[in-house]
């Protein structure tokens, strides 16, 4: 493959993963932990 195409496509590479790196850490910022009220420690199971 030719040296250039290749950096393009690692540079490429690179991107996406960081990409998806920051995306999935914003994701996991914005979920909701449900209440811990709701919490059947017994069952190890959660009602809402």
């Amino acid at each position: 493959m030719d040296s250039d195409l290749k950096a393009k496509v690692e540079s490429c590479a690179r991107t996406a993963d960081t990409f998806t790196r920051l995306y999935y850490a914003s994701v996991d910022n914005r979920r909701q932990i449900p209440p811990a009220a709701n919490w059947t420690p017994l069952f190890g199971q959660c009602y809402a």
